[in-house]
């Protein structure tokens, strides 16, 4: 509500999409922190996965790649 975004996110509390996108670290049981923009047909358009699970992309970056979907 913040940025006054219309797009879903997901929590993967299962970890079940974590496994699907090849992220999850299974003998630890958490992923390494990932971003999957995918689009109106749910084709993956921007992916970032980070080097360890402590990283993270700055919010000006995410939302750049969000604006170009829009």
């Amino acid at each position: 509500a913040k940025h006054a975004m219309k797009v879903d996110l997901l929590s993967d509390f299962k970890r079940q999409v974590s496994r699907a996108y090849g992220v999850l670290l299974e003998d630890r049981f958490y992923a390494n922190r990932a971003y999957f923009l995918l689009d109106a047909t749910g084709t993956i358009r921007w992916a970032h996965v980070e080097e360890s699970p402590g990283n993270r992309r700055q919010n000006s970056e995410i939302l750049a790649e969000i604006a170009k979907l829009a």
